[in-house]
């Protein structure tokens, strides 16, 4: 796992609930992102979640470059998970993604070199989930 600096440009979060094999594929589509791990981390929420889930992420820990937090969240729900995500986040940017989606390689350095301009308080896109459309 990185180490943690004193100071993070983003926390991006997912949420995640009994998905187990998206997930694995998006903690790995993860670890293919421009920024410097050493300026981001990554959230892993399990929301009541069976434990080859947590496992998941725990295995990630070791197998990718970049922090990642596992939370057990146990209260059913994304605002429960997204909460405790929040919660936990130690960058002053929240990027929030989910198991099924794979951002591009560039999108925490494109949210942070967008929020580096005083009137941008908020950023959104298009998503095309892996199930596509």
């Amino acid at each position: 796992m990185a180490s943690v600096p004193d100071t993070l440009a983003v926390s991006a979060v997912i949420c995640t609930w009994n998905r187990t094999e998206l997930l694995r594929s998006a903690l790995e589509s993860l670890s293919k992102q421009t920024l410097p791990v050493n300026d981001w981390e990554l959230i892993a929420v399990c929301n009541n979640s069976p434990e080859e889930t947590r496992r998941a992420v725990l295995e990630g820990q070791s197998a990718y470059g970049y922090r990642l937090v596992l939370i057990d969240e146990f209260r059913q729900g994304k605002c429960s998970a997204l909460n405790a995500a929040l919660a936990a986040a130690r960058a002053p940017l929240i990027a929030c993604t989910d198991d099924d989606c794979r951002p591009a390689p560039d999108w925490l350095e494109r949210i942070v070199t967008r929020f580096a301009a005083p009137e941008v308080g908020l950023l959104g896109g298009p998503g095309v989930s892996v199930f596509g459309l």
